[in-house]
């Protein structure tokens, strides 16, 4: 980074000059300046890495409290002094799941895993049989695979935690039900299910149509307020699933 000053003029004498920026490690130089001399000093800034982990903490921080617009700007600061860095890069995807900034999402979160890192976002798994139901769910991706963990009070679904390398994912699509809710249908080499983004309510079955009023996982987070959104979303998690395969 060069912020270098030219042409200051300045009296002879003796000076003392601290350089700073944000992130870095502060320098202090003295330095003497005779009459009709021109004087050079270079100084090359450390990275702070105090300050980086302060930020990474500050940003872990906020996505777990609800605030994942918070967290995505501390880790896109970290991201700025230390482009690619794996752990910035797994909370910027995961926050900007939650808020909305799916394009994010999908470049973020293959960055990461892809370096090694994991994404784990909040989804909700659908049953139409034999009742409408749903419940609280995560998948997370990393290099070798995809892991589903349902809530841990989940009663009445036979589907367990599991863990199936990407090339087990047979197919993927974005689809709309009978009802109207927009679903992500994940079918596996072993297994199929279908997928909601999380929320608070679905239409009911004798429902001829309406809006949809979902939410993303915790209700503090941004909600959704239409199947549309809902279609964004499911088909940003649909293509980070694709990027990964490759």
């Amino acid at each position: 980074m060069d912020g270098s000053t030219t042409d200051l003029k300045c009296q002879p004498g003796t000076y003392t000059v601290t350089v700073s920026l944000e992130g870095y490690v502060s320098q202090t130089r003295s330095f003497q300046v005779a009459a009709g001399e021109h004087h050079a000093e270079q100084v090359q800034l450390a990275l702070d890495p105090a300050f980086v982990a302060g930020l990474l903490e500050d940003a872990k921080t906020k996505l777990s409290a609800g605030n994942p617009g918070g967290a995505a700007e501390s880790a896109r600061r970290i991201l700025k002094l230390t482009p690619g860095d794996l752990h910035p890069e797994e909370i910027l995807a995961e926050a900007s799941f939650l808020t909305g900034d799916f394009q994010t999402f999908v470049d973020a979160g293959n960055n990461a895993i892809r370096a090694g890192g994991a994404v784990t976002i909040p989804l909700m798994h659908v049953h139409s049989f034999p009742h409408r139901m749903v419940h609280d769910v995560t998948l997370t991706f990393d290099r070798s695979g995809l892991t589903y963990k349902p809530a841990a009070d989940t009663k009445g679904c036979k589907i367990q935690s599991f863990t199936q390398p990407l090339s087990a994912i047979k197919d993927v699509v974005v689809q709309r039900d009978l009802s109207g809710s927009v679903e992500l249908h994940l079918e596996l080499a072993s297994s199929q299910m279908d997928l909601m983004a999380g929320g608070s309510q679905i239409p009911k079955p004798q429902h001829e149509k309406g809006v949809i009023s979902l939410g993303i996982g915790n209700p503090k987070f941004i909600p959704i307020e239409s199947p549309d959104n809902a279609e964004q979303l499911l088909l940003a998690v649909k293509n980070l699933m694709l990027a990964l395969r490759g």
